[in-house]
């Protein structure tokens, strides 16, 4: 099932180009922020 909070993570990641900026904006730590998008990659079945 399709986690809509770590599409959010995902998108801020594409926005500011970076894991570690994008945890900076939103405010949570930069491995949080990996794990939420590798789970998102596993949920869709494909490399973001």
């Amino acid at each position: 099932m399709l986690n809509l909070r770590f599409l959010n993570y995902f998108m801020a990641t594409a926005k500011h180009g970076s894991f570690a900026r994008a945890a900076e904006q939103i405010n949570i730590s930069k491995s949080a922020l990996i794990r939420a998008v590798d789970f998102l990659e596993e949920d869709c079945g494909t490399r973001l």
